[in-house]
């Protein structure tokens, strides 16, 4: 399966930074599945370009992607406007913001790698569950604690160049949605990740279960496949932009139900 259509820059809000591309696949109906892509970049660098990958994988196995830029953080954007944008963009999607271009969806996917794993299970706890088919996490930052302690740093620039508090980080953390009645959840993540720790994952992925959620964890090591950089997602040889390990794209394929070509 080919991609048949992009459609560049379609603006989900008015900021500069509310922008995203669509990728439509070769057939489109309405049993496609749509997912919003949400990139990472520790929510203060990078763009939705350095997650064409991700779209690539999504859009060759039948499914419609709308990738997004959000407002980076900093002094100009502290958090919550990453993760305000990311729900914006979701609810264009949902309020018919693409209908246009044939994509009208009534439930949509939420993905996302790093910190946009992160934002991928914000959006997808913070919409009505109705709404969402499921929220993927790709080595993304589920418990923010083990990461913070590793990179203090990506929280001083979130909350615009202060150190965080206690409120801070409770008004970001998603380990309170860690109860019953949530999205579907998928959550992949490398044993020796160096640039955010797999306890991040694991954490959400025990309390989730303890819960009684409907979450599945795919923790791999890097002896599983060879990797690009120590971040553990991207193929080896390959520049950020291109695709996810193979492993990881077969664990999303198997949870959103997609037939994987080759």
């Amino acid at each position: 399966m080919t991609m048949s259509e992009t459609k560049t820059d379609i603006h989900y809000g008015p900021e500069e930074m509310q922008v995203g591309d669509l990728f439509l696949p070769a057939a489109m109906s309405a049993d496609t599945p749509v997912a919003l892509n949400i990139h990472g970049g520790g929510w203060s660098a990078m763009s939705r370009h350095d997650a064409a990958g991700i779209s690539q994988f999504l859009v060759e196995n039948g499914c419609a992607v709308f990738s997004i830029d959000y407002r980076l953080a900093g002094k100009e954007h502290p958090w919550p406007a990453c993760g305000d944008d990311s729900l914006k963009a979701a609810e264009f999607l949902l309020g018919g913001g693409l209908a246009a271009h044939g994509v009208a969806p009534s439930k949509i996917w939420t993905i996302g790698a790093s910190s946009g794993g992160h934002l991928a299970l914000w959006t997808g706890f913070n919409l009505s569950a109705g709404c969402v088919a499921g929220a993927i996490s790709v080595s993304g930052i589920a418990d923010p604690i083990p990461d913070a302690k590793a990179h203090p740093a990506r929280y001083t620039t979130l909350f615009g160049g202060r150190e965080p508090s206690r409120a801070d980080f409770d008004s970001m953390t998603i380990m309170p949605f860690a109860k019953p009645g949530g999205p579907r959840i998928l959550l992949t993540h490398a044993l020796e990740d160096s640039i955010v720790p797999f306890e991040s994952a694991a954490n959400f992925h025990r309390a989730c279960q303890a819960a009684g959620c409907d979450i599945t964890l795919r923790l791999y090591s890097t002896n599983d496949e060879p990797n690009w950089g120590g971040h553990c997602i991207w193929r080896q040889g390959l520049p950020i932009r291109a695709r996810l390990l193979v492993l990881v794209e077969d664990a999303i394929a198997r949870f959103m139900g997609i037939a994987k070509n080759a």
